[in-house]
């Protein structure tokens, strides 16, 4: 019959054996940077619109590209720690080569989370890219 020690012994010991295992097992995540993190929220969300960055980098109201850039932006601020004006200057405002103001996206983090609240159909969409955006970064 084992005394508690003994027990205490072989259980800590079956403790460290495991321990071991899982380290052995352990594959690390593949580490990228936070520009990394953008190029692959940028070709991902591009990919499920269908439209070329050329078009969404430029200024343009029509609907398909607002609502591409916009995306693109809600994403890059949720997934990276990059400021809004940081962000703003990866897209052309107003003027060629102007970036857009840090207003212009908040205004567009707003657009797309109160549309999240308000239709599911779109909340659906969006969750379907945002679980492709975390499986790549």
């Amino acid at each position: 019959m084992e005394t508690d020690t003994q027990e205490l012994t072989r259980l800590s010991i079956a403790i460290k054996d495991n321990k071991a295992y899982e380290a052995s097992n352990y594959e690390p995540q593949k580490i990228i940077g936070n520009k990394e993190k953008i190029e692959l929220i940028k070709e991902t969300v591009l990919e499920f619109y269908g439209i070329e960055w050329a078009n969404v980098y430029k200024r343009g109201r029509h609907g398909g590209l607002i609502l591409c850039r916009h995306t693109i932006i809600y994403f890059i601020k949720k997934y990276t720690p990059y400021t809004l004006v940081s962000i703003g200057t990866l897209f052309e405002g107003k003027a060629e080569g102007v970036p857009i103001d840090h207003t212009t996206v908040m205004n567009a983090i707003k657009k797309i989370s109160d549309r999240m609240d308000c239709e599911k159909d779109f909340k659906t969409n969006m969750d379907i890219l945002e679980t492709k955006i975390r499986a790549i970064i």
